[in-house]
């Protein structure tokens, strides 16, 4: 399952937490269980262009 996840004003730690939440919240509504979850988050500054965060869980 992949998600993208985009914020302004708040820390990176902040959303790595509220993307991987989003991403076990889809997970939950579609009645399916992650049998490992990792999650990588990145921040940067974006002057002129938007920036997005994706999740990515594999699953057997």
């Amino acid at each position: 399952m992949v998600s993208e996840y985009h914020d302004i004003g708040i820390t990176q730690k902040t959303a790595g937490k509220t993307a991987e939440a989003m991403v076990r919240y889809m997970m939950e509504r579609r009645g399916l269980e992650p049998t490992k979850v990792t999650s990588i988050s990145s921040g940067h500054v974006v002057e002129h262009h938007g920036a997005a965060l994706a999740a990515v869980v594999f699953m057997k």
